[in-house]
């Protein structure tokens, strides 16, 4: 089953996203990027009738869901009807009050999959991770060897349940060898960034997409969402 986007000119191209697939998204400050996953994850709600599963790492999911809807991803609906939820791992991270102490100790990258993604992933669901970058400020943890195993896991399990995994990571903060290995494993690989005080949409990578890739998608921000109006080989 294939995922649209949500951006034609881009759809027209890569036709989508395969289900049953790791996608990365590495991007740069600025670059509203969550605009394009939230799309994605609206897509698969629409396309499949399962359920996606923001798991905010990086922000609050009041701020997320702010966030969202000023580019127009609307999906205050979809959590009334439970079919969006956001999972708020940052209030974990920023060490606020919960009635659950347990939650105060599940704080390092093992737990976070093995409680608040691989049982998402495990029911089919899309699961939008983001941001991985709070688990690689600290680059003594020898973090190369826990990733390939996580990611392991979880190519597994989005090939068996045949579900959805997006994980977003700032790309001046992750290291070069966990971005590789993130690359590696990933089905469908997309950078945004900033060239030339012009928004860019890099596709490096899509699951079944052989030929004439990359592709480069200038785009705008807008009010009503990210712009795309074309996408070209580079």
């Amino acid at each position: 089953m294939i995922i649209p986007t949500g951006y034609p000119p881009l759809d027209g191209k890569i036709k989508g996203i395969p289900e049953s697939s790791i996608v990365s998204i590495s991007f740069k400050p600025g670059t509203a990027y969550y605009a394009f996953i939230g799309k994605i994850g609206l897509s698969y709600i629409k396309v499949t009738q399962k359920p996606t599963i923001y798991v905010t790492i990086d922000r609050s999911p009041s701020e997320i869901a702010e966030m969202l809807k000023t580019l127009n991803v609307q999906v205050d609906s979809y959590v009334n009807q439970n079919k969006w939820t956001f999972v708020d791992v940052f209030r974990l991270l920023a060490r606020e009050e919960t009635e659950n102490t347990l939650d105060l100790v599940l704080t390092d990258i093992e737990s976070i999959f093995q409680f608040y993604v691989f049982p998402y992933i495990e029911q089919g669901s899309c699961v939008i991770i983001d941001s991985l970058t709070y688990f690689f400020l600290d680059t003594l943890k020898n973090y190369e060897g826990r990733i390939t195993k996580l990611l392991l896991s979880l190519k597994s399990k989005v090939r068996k349940y045949s579900s959805l995994c997006i994980i977003s990571f700032l790309e001046s903060i992750v290291p070069s060898k966990i971005t590789e290995i993130l690359n590696h494993y990933a089905d469908n690989i997309f950078n945004f960034s900033i060239a030339k005080d012009r928004l860019i949409l890099s596709v490096l990578k899509v699951k079944g997409v052989n030929e004439e890739l990359p592709y480069v998608v200038p785009y705008e921000i807008t009010p009503l969402g990210l712009r795309i109006a074309t996408a070209g080989k580079v």
